[in-house]
């Protein structure tokens, strides 16, 4: 990697051939190691990836979705948020306004996490993340956080966070996008977290000429972009949000496509002679104490069948 950048990110290391992974730049531990790729697996012809999860099974179904502390130190899937409805038309259809005017617009998601939301549950500007928004006036709490939860909700239940969308004075075209955060603690779309992803909800806003006679500055709390309670612009909380480089998903990365890989490596299978070392019990057994090995392939949603590399 030669960076420290993504060290707080889930670690999915491939180093074949060997008894203990060496990890690249930046980690201190593994989540997932791919330790071979000529494994079998049942039902699949050809070798495919095997993987192991470094922990225990009930560690393994809480970074899908629980709440568990993880061996590389954060915790597992515990915010997240379902699409409901909004009422405002979807992204494949213009939203028109004009200049100056003001619209009321309410979306409503459900809690698909672990967590209780409350009033640190918040609608914030993505793409990027805490942008100043032109569309902000006196009902949005910063001018980078729309609404925010009154009172708290708890998993399974819904919420419809309710402002407004205020035209800017000049007439064209805008896009508008926003995600969830917990502000001090993480984003909902940080790696981990149940989602949705920053680009998801999203406003296409076209806006034709009317008053001219608007304030630029409709009475939105000045904000500047940033939150006092840790939302800042480079992650809440101390999290990197890693959006551009890392796995988010939880499926494996490809060797092509800019997975984990220490640039010290002479390649997939071999083992890296620039990275942090290796992490492994002190047997240099593969995954240390309750580790659960998983030939991956078997699960058809991560499974990848390898063709023989030049």
């Amino acid at each position: 990697m030669g960076s420290t950048a993504f060290g707080s990110d889930p670690l999915w290391v491939a180093n074949w051939g060997v008894s203990c992974p060496d990890l690249a730049t930046g980690w201190s531990n593994w989540v997932f190691w791919q330790y071979s790729d000529t494994g079998t697996v049942g039902g699949i012809s050809g070798a495919v990836d095997l993987d192991e999860f470094n922990g225990t099974l009930a560690q393994l179904q809480s970074f899908a979705g629980g709440g568990t502390t993880m061996p590389d130190g954060g915790t597992g899937g515990t915010y997240g948020a379902q699409y409901v409805s909004q009422s405002w038309p979807l992204a494949t259809t213009a939203m028109m306004m004009t200049t100056c005017q003001t619209v009321a617009a309410t979306l409503t998601l459900k809690n698909v996490g672990t967590k209780v939301w409350d009033s640190n549950t918040r609608l914030a500007t993505t793409q990027p993340r805490d942008r100043v928004s032109v569309f902000g006036d006196s009902t949005w709490i910063l001018d980078n956080r729309p609404a925010q939860v009154t009172g708290t909700v708890a998993p399974g239940s819904t919420y419809e966070f309710k402002f407004d969308f205020h035209a800017p004075p000049t007439a064209g075209s805008y896009k508008e996008y926003f995600g969830v955060v917990e502000d001090g603690v993480t984003w909902f779309s940080d790696p981990g977290q149940g989602g949705p992803p920053d680009g998801d909800i999203e406003a296409n806003i076209q806006v034709t000429a009317g008053a001219t006679n608007c304030t630029v500055d409709p009475g939105v709390p000045d904000g500047g972009g940033a939150k006092a309670d840790g939302g800042t612009p480079t992650g809440d909380g101390g999290k990197t949000t890693g959006d551009a480089a890392t796995e988010t998903d939880g499926a494996p990365p490809s060797p092509d496509a800019g997975a984990p890989q220490d640039s010290g490596a002479s390649g997939w299978g071999a083992s890296p002679s620039g990275g942090s070392g290796c992490a492994c019990d002190a047997a240099g057994e593969r995954g240390g104490a309750g580790a659960v090995a998983w030939a991956l392939g078997a699960f058809a949603a991560v499974a990848i069948r390898r063709k023989a590399r030049k």
